[in-house]
């Protein structure tokens, strides 16, 4: 019965999102629109197959596939699926079992490329965990090496704010960054790390408004866009700067009423895929 009125009043929100606040607060000095839905075309593309009952985490597989596993609690497996006509179920194509690995809360997928998959077991509702990782699975060979990760301005577990939910994360230049769901107020922190297995204790790089909660990143091939899907609109950041890292040069947001999205990916510079909790996808290009 919770579980249920919670999926309603998330659906409530999801259709009652909209692109306003972020573009009247980030998009002050900037001429261009930023309201991208001339600009874009949502449209559906199939059905993940039965197997991935709770996609959380997108990667690029191949020009017309991806990687995908499912939320917390299910089997510590990457599955590469097609997905198949609008209505139909996809086809599951492969799959990669972990049995090394649990699946404690994977809320997030990034890559440096085909070979190098980045999992992150970061979902932290109550704000309590102290056992972060993200594991790191090297493609064909289904090597993985794991970072810990705890956050240097969480002191208490749960603290009174419950802003150390990171459910997104992206590769980029030889790092990982992570983003903050934003369940209390309305800033997202960016954190970051050396893309090497270890420890990481990590301090706030940068933070953003955005008056959703995040759960899903991606970084453009070329590493000069980041999309960042909340639930009911994805937001575009220019990330052209290769000297940092910022959430300072916002380019724009695309509403996206289409239930609760949890995943994100490019297959190209300028074409999406988005999965939500229903086991959905869509494409999103250019018009």
């Amino acid at each position: 019965m919770i579980h249920w009125l919670l999926n309603v009043l998330i659906g409530i929100k999801v259709g009652l999102c909209s692109c306003t606040p972020e573009v009247r607060r980030l998009g002050k000095h900037q001429e261009q629109p930023l309201r991208l839905r001339s600009q874009y075309r949502v449209e559906r593309i199939g059905r993940l197959p039965l197997v991935v009952n709770e996609s959380s985490g997108l990667a690029r597989r191949t020009a017309t596939t991806v990687w995908t596993h499912n939320d917390g609690g299910g089997r510590a497996t990457l599955y590469g699926v097609e997905p198949a006509g609008p209505g139909k179920l996809g086809t599951l194509l492969d799959s990669i079992a972990l049995p090394q690995l649990r699946n404690i809360d994977w809320e997030d997928l990034a890559q440096q490329d085909s070979t190098r998959l980045f999992i992150a077991d970061l979902g932290n509702n109550g704000n309590a965990r102290r056992d972060l990782m993200i594991h790191e699975v090297g493609l064909p060979q289904k090597t993985v090496s794991t970072y810990t990760i705890s956050y240097a301005d969480q002191t208490a577990f749960p603290p009174k704010k419950r802003n150390f939910d990171c459910e997104a994360v992206f590769y980029r230049s030889d790092s990982l960054f992570l983003l903050s769901k934003n369940r209390s107020g309305h800033i997202v922190r960016l954190y970051g790390l050396p893309a090497r297995p270890g420890t990481h204790t990590l301090m706030p790089l940068d933070s953003v408004f955005i008056k959703s909660m995040v759960t899903g990143a991606a970084v453009s091939p070329n590493g000069n866009k980041l999309a960042v899907i909340t639930y009911g609109k994805v937001l575009f950041f220019d990330l052209s700067n290769r000297n940092s890292i910022r959430l300072n040069r916002f380019a724009g947001c695309l509403r996206l009423p289409r239930g609760q999205s949890e995943a994100i990916t490019f297959m190209t510079d300028n074409e999406l895929i988005i999965t939500n909790e229903r086991g959905r996808v869509y494409r999103v290009i250019p018009r």
